[in-house]
C-alpha cells in the first residue's frame, strides 16, 4: 500500500498543545486532502481522544515528546500518535449493553463507528504508536505545498 507522509509534529506531553495540533491538522486536511467534512470530523474526534490519552498517560509525572504524524495510505487518511513513554495501550473494546451507563464503553462504541481502522504498534526502543484511518471517498492526488514566503509585515 502506498504511504505518503503529509506532516510530522513533535510536541511535549502538555495539554496546552492539543488545540494548536488539532488546528494544524484541520488546516492541512482542508488544503491537501479530499476527505469530506463529516468523515473528517469523525476521525478528528477519535484522533483527539487518542492524543489526549497519550498526553495524560505516556509520561506520568515527567515531560516527554509525543509525535503526531499524518499520512495518506492508499485511499485512507491516517493520523498517528507515537511516543516513547510508558506503554499504556488503550483498550478499544466495549460492552454494547453498557454504553448508556459507562463513559468508556460509549467512547469506544463511538470510535468503532467513526473510523475504518484503528491500530496499535509496539516499536521497541522507539516506543509505541496508535493510528486511526478513515477512507477518503474519491481521493485526489496529493499536491506538494508551496514553500511559505517570509512573513509580510502589514
Amino acid at each position: 500500500m502506498n504511504k505518503r507522509k503529509l506532516a510530522s509534529l513533535e510536541i511535549k506531553n502538555d495539554k496546552g498543545f492539543i488545540f494548536p495540533v488539532m488546528s494544524f491538522i484541520d488546516s492541512l486536511v482542508q488544503r491537501h486532502t479530499s476527505i469530506d467534512a463529516s468523515r473528517y470530523q469523525q476521525i478528528r474526534f477519535v484522533a483527539l481522544e487518542v492524543l489526549k490519552q497519550r498526553i495524560e498517560n505516556s509520561y506520568p509525572g515527567s515531560k516527554g515528546e509525543i509525535f503526531v504524524e499524518l499520512y495518506i495510505v492508499g485511499d485512507f487518511f491516517e493520523i498517528s500518535v507515537r511516543d516513547k513513554g510508558i506503554p499504556g495501550w488503550q483498550d478499544f473494546s466495549f460492552d454494547k449493553s453498557g454504553i448508556a451507563k459507562n463513559r468508556k464503553d460509549l467512547r469506544n462504541y463511538m470510535i468503532s463507528l467513526y473510523v475504518d481502522e484503528i491500530g496499535m504498534e509496539k516499536l521497541g526502543s522507539e516506543g509505541q504508536r496508535v493510528f486511526v484511518r478513515k477512507k477518503i471517498l474519491n481521493p485526489l492526488n496529493f499536491v506538494e505545498p508551496e514553500p511559505y514566503a517570509e512573513t509580510a509585515i502589514l
